[in-house]
């Protein structure tokens, strides 16, 4: 039995996850850069103590431009599904009562599935799906994804929303990760990661998600703060830094946390939010003393992925390091 949960976290785990990390912008005043723990070095740019905070610069959470639409700052909530997610226990229990088990906002692990197939393609996995008592599929458009997982007796399918078009905004995440088994010849889904906030997204939802995602949106110009560590030696840690941007610096969307370079809908505690990745690179001329130990520097690049909100120009991620991976 763990064999298979772990499984079925596994093949959950794989898609983009973001948490409620915040950006702290910089205020006016407020130096771009402090480290601590190490000897600091003095006049080189971006290298200070923290000032105070000059409250003329609040952060309000919106756009750059502060034109935001109204309807999209306060993008639908959703239920927690519970009917919802009572019927779809019972769509899969069939000869076995399944076992279920939370995991996050939006996950239900379903156990102890014996699901028939007709083969451990996609296509079945679909169909099998739809062929449930009382499946809170029908009626979704939905495309099965397979991929093995270095057993030839077990497979992981992915069952995705289809979008309406290639390359569009579209869901973050699959509405179900199933692990198909083959047992007695016969290929079974015997367990499954349901994401009930894609299944349940009602229409309404699509469509207010689709036109709050804007693919042509600048990124936004205003200033992040990153805290970070220092190592030598083979990743012994050496101190800390903090780094706020500096207008210099270089913010272009690109693809990072397993998310291609275009928005995509995120659903984080009870609400949807349009999140795009991108990449912050920093200008040479805002280099800071020992910043070649900082966590932050990949080769000659210094620098983060984030993940950015393109409602209001919100960083909700961050990660160290560009096009590598850092201590």
């Amino acid at each position: 039995m763990n064999r298979l949960f772990w499984l079925s976290l596994l093949a959950c785990s794989c898609f983009p996850k973001v948490d409620g990390r915040c950006d702290a912008p910089r205020c006016e005043g407020e130096p771009a850069m402090t480290e601590q723990g190490g000897s600091a070095g003095g006049g080189a740019p971006g290298l200070d103590d923290a000032g105070p905070a000059d409250a003329s610069t609040p952060d309000d959470g919106r756009a750059p431009d502060g034109g935001a639409n109204p309807s999209c700052e306060a993008l639908v909530r959703v239920a927690d599904g519970r009917a919802e997610v009572a019927q779809l226990v019972s769509s899969f229990g069939g000869a076995t009562v399944p076992t279920v088990q939370e995991a996050g906002d939006e996950a239900v692990i379903l156990m102890d599935l014996a699901i028939p197939l007709t083969a451990p393609t996609g296509e079945a996995t679909v169909a099998a799906l739809m062929q449930l008592p009382t499946s809170p599929f029908r009626g979704l458009a939905l495309t099965g994804v397979v991929k093995t997982v270095g057993m030839d007796d077990m497979r992981v399918a992915s069952v995705l929303r289809t979008a309406p078009q290639p390359n569009v905004p579209w869901f973050a995440r699959p509405a179900l990760t199933a692990t198909l088994t083959l047992r007695a010849g016969q290929w079974r889904i015997i367990a499954a990661t349901i994401n009930r906030s894609v299944i349940f997204a009602r229409p309404e939802h699509v469509a207010q998600l689709a036109a709050c995602s804007p693919s042509d949106t600048a990124p936004p110009t205003r200033a992040f703060t990153f805290e970070g560590m220092n190592f030598v030696n083979n990743c012994m840690p050496s101190g800390t830094y903090r780094y706020t941007s500096r207008p210099t610096d270089e913010v272009r969307w690109a693809s990072g946390f397993g998310q291609a370079n275009r928005p995509a809908w995120h659903f984080l505690a009870g609400t949807w939010r349009v999140l795009r990745p991108a990449h912050l690179t920093v200008n040479p001329t805002n280099y800071w003393p020992r910043v070649e130990e900082s966590d932050a520097r990949c080769g000659a690049v210094v620098g983060w992925e984030l993940m950015i909100d393109v409602v209001t120009g919100e960083l909700v991620e961050s990660k160290p390091g560009l096009n590598c991976t850092t201590c």
